[in-house]
């Protein structure tokens, strides 16, 4: 799409545009230094059904790190 001039910009997440740039198919892009798209995304984790000590341990560090804070310094999230 962009060979063919039909776009200006590609959307990436923050968690992986690190890693594409690294890729060769990516050599030519360039971080927007002055802008930023902000919109919510649900993360997911998935535990066996047979691991029911594993799921409840996760939710209760998540809830956790989310009434103590952490969890917003570690993801670098603000309240917008």
């Amino acid at each position: 799409m962009f060979t063919a001039k039909r776009a200006d910009y590609f959307p990436r997440s923050a968690y992986i545009i690190w890693q594409e740039l690294q890729q060769t198919r990516f050599s030519g892009f360039e971080i927007e230094q002055h802008l930023l798209l902000h919109y919510r995304a649900n993360y997911y984790f998935f535990v066996s059904p047979q691991n029911e000590h594993l799921a409840k341990r996760l939710l209760y560090g998540l809830q956790t790190a989310k009434d103590d804070g952490s969890l917003n310094v570690l993801f670098l999230v603000t309240n917008l």
